[in-house]
């Protein structure tokens, strides 16, 4: 639930890849599975970029 809610904060705040990693959730769901390396990874990068952006990051 926490990364549903945290891809769509990412969303919100206009955070590149958002949208694909809210697919790739949903594609995983569906197939009832856990995500590979690569989507934990997509996963990963779109919540560390959030949190740099809420915290004041410049470059995020």
């Amino acid at each position: 639930i926490l990364i549903g809610i945290q891809i769509a904060d990412a969303i919100a705040a206009g955070i590149p890849n958002a949208i694909a990693a809210k697919r790739a959730v949903e594609r995983m769901v569906a197939e009832r599975r856990n995500p590979t390396d690569a989507e934990w990874a997509e996963i990963n990068a779109v919540t560390d970029e959030l949190r740099a952006k809420l915290h004041g990051d410049s470059s995020a």
